[in-house]
């Protein structure tokens, strides 16, 4: 019985989301095409010189504290 009305909750979830579907966005222009690609380029390049400062070598940079995370701490 559990499993019918799981069944039917995510049928209840999916239907209920097809029916509030935001309308497809509006197509970029060029302009903000080019735009976009720079604020993109932008935001790689900061985040990875902050990577290679202050964590390079380790898996992952905790950006508040700036300081390196591993995820499986083992070191050879």
């Amino acid at each position: 019985m559990r499993f019918k009305s799981v069944l039917l909750s995510i049928g209840v979830l999916a239907l209920s989301s097809v029916a509030f579907a935001q309308p497809a966005p509006s197509p970029m222009s060029d302009d903000q095409k080019t735009e976009m690609t720079h604020r993109v380029r932008q935001e790689f390049l900061h985040a990875w010189d902050g990577y290679r400062q202050y964590a390079w070598g380790h898996d992952d940079l905790m950006p508040l504290s700036k300081k390196p995370h591993d995820w499986l701490h083992i070191r050879c």
